[in-house]
């Protein structure tokens, strides 16, 4: 109740059509971390390339625009498992303005089972994905070719960590090989694998 009472007020703007809090998430060990420190941290108005450049929405803060959600031609994306959210969020965010409260309305508890982590290797299969809808929704190309770039290297950011993580060395070099860009940090992870 608390949580809609906040938020709604926000949609004032028939532009707005995704509203977000702030949130706190528990990570394993009793680390504890607010998401947003301050409140010009928050992405808000026109994010439709901020959300693909640092992705920073969770889904319990969220509330979409009921008019906004079933005019879609497609919500949820059921053949994806670990960017469902990210997937309808981003298409979202391509002809709607995103508001936010700095208010904490939502918690988040990260575990080892956590999906986003088990089935690291399903993000480059649904950025690549997400890529293929966005090649519609974006006017500008060199907007499109940059947001790919982000996609492309989140996948394989994420796969070659999981892998050096599980001492899969050969598959984590790969993965960071295909990294665009970044040059320090791709040359500091691959430096890692041969240390490890």
């Amino acid at each position: 109740e608390e949580k809609l009472q906040i938020q709604i007020p926000l949609f004032k703007s028939r532009k707005v059509g995704l509203v977000y809090s702030n949130s706190v998430t528990f990570h394993p060990r009793g680390r504890r971390v607010i998401q947003f420190k301050k409140n010009e941290d928050m992405p808000r108005g026109d994010v439709s390339l901020r959300i693909i450049e640092k992705y920073f929405l969770n889904l319990q803060t969220v509330i979409v625009r009921e008019s906004v959600l079933f005019g879609m031609p497609e919500q949820f994306d059921e053949s994806m498992h670990v960017s469902e959210e990210a997937d309808l969020f981003i298409r979202i965010a391509q002809d709607h303005d995103f508001e936010c409260t700095t208010e904490i309305l939502a918690y988040y508890r990260v575990h080892e089972n956590n999906s986003s982590w088990t089935n690291t290797e399903r993000f480059l299969i649904e950025n690549t994905a997400i890529i293929n809808k966005l090649k519609i929704s974006y006017k500008n190309k060199h907007d499109y070719d940059k947001a790919s770039v982000f996609l492309l290297n989140k996948g394989h950011w994420n796969c070659g960590f999981y892998y050096l993580l599980n001492k899969n060395k050969k598959k984590a070099l790969s993965s960071f090989k295909k990294i665009k860009g970044m040059r320090l940090k791709k040359a500091l992870f691959i430096l890692a694998i041969f240390i490890l």
